[in-house]
């Protein structure tokens, strides 16, 4: 893992952490602010995207 993907991972974490937990409704990205976050979750793999800024993030569980 490189630092920079580190680096993503420490920004998305809070946003992270409600999804894991169930509550993805009304996130905002970590980036813009926005509550435009698209959540797209499945027993192995989470999928987040903001449509105001196109921010993302893509990860397996």
């Amino acid at each position: 893992m490189h630092k920079q993907d580190d680096d993503e991972i420490v920004v998305w974490m809070d946003v992270l952490d409600e999804v894991m937990a169930g509550r993805s409704k009304s996130l905002r990205c970590p980036y813009c602010s926005q509550q435009t976050l698209q959540v797209e979750k499945t027993p192995a793999s989470v999928s987040i995207k903001c449509s105001a800024c196109g921010k993302y993030f893509e990860g397996r569980l």
